[in-house]
């Protein structure tokens, strides 16, 4: 039976409501005040501390001032004590941070209830990620809070955009380095030394069978770069090389901006058709150049050429 253009319009109303209802069940946004706010019961990044750090806040904490709260914090709405509500920090450490220096007492916030650890958690990782990537050990940190809260490792890299192999590793290091408490705080505190490639090999208990041989050798790789002027022992370039190509897709390029995570996200979701645009691109493909271009693939997919550092000359 035909529709009238008023019965149409009405259907595709309610279809849209309940489209909404879908997209963003659970959540629900309000002002909070800041005095019920408690800090995540985990962090897929750590606490950073310093000048840097603090000239960060103070400088969103101006922003905050002159343009006012663009994006709402993400909070898990908690039972407190004596029926008073609190909420759980998921995402925005730094906004809120930034509005209680300046002295706000209440900010904009997505509120959901009744997730379980692993969805809050995967929501921290992946928040965290998208606004400024992960250093190596964080990224294995979040690998392992996963596992351990019933993911494979499949799974994982299903979530956050790793590779299978990424995965492993990461765990691999992290579990082979978890007793050798100098190493892990090297690698914590970001040590040039301690790359992708040297942990994977330190991981390995047939090359490094006992902490004193692991230790040995990161204290030989030490004085290696220290003897080379701090130039990793595996770049490709020589120091002092600002090109493109020898920076290398590891390193990842941080994706801040609101409109690209959109789009990634997109494209990553199964929304996204199997073929994308005009030319009929895999999808597969696409999300493998995401990938190389956050950092979390080091080869570009087939068909992307990466400029090559020319060679130094003898001049």
């Amino acid at each position: 039976m035909l529709m009238t253009v008023e019965e149409a319009i009405a259907v595709g109303l309610a279809e849209q409501q309940e489209y909404h209802e879908i997209e963003y069940k659970g959540r629900y946004p309000m002002k909070i005040l800041l005095s019920q706010i408690d800090p995540p019961a985990w962090n897929s990044r750590l606490p950073k501390a310093g000048k840097d750090e603090e000239k960060k806040i103070a400088s969103l904490g101006e922003s905050l001032k002159v343009e006012g709260q663009i994006n709402p914090i993400e909070v898990e709405k908690r039972g407190g004590v004596n029926g008073d509500t609190r909420y759980e920090l998921v995402n925005g450490s730094r906004r809120l941070a930034a509005a209680r220096l300046i002295g706000w007492t209440e900010m904009e916030g997505n509120v959901f209830e009744d997730r379980s650890e692993a969805e809050i958690v995967l929501r921290n990782i992946i928040d965290n990620e998208q606004r400024e990537q992960l250093t190596s050990f964080e990224q294995a940190q979040a690998c392992l809070k996963l596992r351990d809260l019933g993911l494979t490792q499949e799974d994982v890299g299903n979530k956050l955009g790793y590779s299978r192999q990424k995965v492993t590793n990461l765990v691999r290091s992290y579990v082979a380095l978890s007793n050798v408490e100098p190493l892990l705080n090297a690698w914590r505190n970001g040590d040039e030394a301690l790359t992708t490639t040297f942990l994977n090999e330190l991981a390995s208990k047939d090359r490094y069978p006992t902490t004193e041989k692991k230790i040995e050798a990161f204290s030989a790789r030490k004085e290696e770069l220290a003897a080379l002027g701090g130039k990793r022992a595996d770049a490709g370039t020589k120091r002092g090389d600002k090109s493109k190509g020898g920076k290398g897709a590891s390193a990842g390029y941080p994706l801040v901006q609101k409109h690209a995570r959109v789009v990634f996200d997109f494209v990553k979701s199964k929304k996204c058709p199997a073929k994308i645009g005009e030319a009929r691109v895999d999808k597969e493909w696409v999300i493998s150049l995401i990938n190389y271009l956050v950092g979390q693939r080091k080869t570009p997919p087939n068909g992307i050429e990466v400029a090559q550092p020319k060679p130094d000359s003898d001049e």
